[in-house]
């Protein structure tokens, strides 16, 4: 499976089980969440994303614009948020398999330590995660690095 279709595969996985509303924010973080935690379990990322650290965490613009061209599969709403801000509301226009693989048995994981969470307590959660809380914002999250010298507060986390 090619990289863009792994991350596909997760973002329909995302998009049927998670219980929380997907906002672009949210959806791209449980990508971020699901590299970090294949690095620690299999030495390698799902994506071949390179991180970034913005404004407001790990953030590129890969996920959004891979759901924004596939119109066939995604939905993306411009709504308000409870302040009246705007926000984006991924999800499917209907109902597509995922291919059951060893990325989506790590996206299962990252969504049982997740889903519970409000966005609040969520982004708290991606916050705490060794690569962000290391980092200086507007750098490049090195996750390899922070996966060999932090697996076991890593995979705490996550309840390994």
């Amino acid at each position: 499976m090619m990289r863009d279709d792994k991350i596909k595969n997760l973002l329909i996985y995302f998009c049927q089980k998670s219980k929380a509303e997907l906002s672009n924010a949210r959806l791209t973080k449980l990508v971020y969440l699901s590299d970090w935690l294949s690095l620690l379990k299999n030495g390698k990322q799902i994506t071949h994303i390179d991180w970034l650290f913005n404004r407001y965490g790990p953030y590129v613009n890969d996920i959004f614009d891979l759901v924004n061209e596939d119109k066939d599969t995604f939905e993306v709403k411009e709504e308000k948020n409870f302040y009246g801000a705007k926000k984006i509301a991924i999800s499917l226009r209907k109902r597509k398999e995922y291919k059951k693989t060893e990325e989506i048995s790590i996206a299962n994981m990252v969504l049982k330590a997740t889903e519970d969470k409000n966005f609040e307590k969520f982004i708290d959660f991606v916050y705490e995660t060794p690569p962000v809380k290391n980092t200086e914002r507007y750098s490049f999250l090195e996750l390899s690095d922070f996966a060999k010298t932090h697996k076991e507060e890593g995979l705490r986390m996550f309840s390994l």
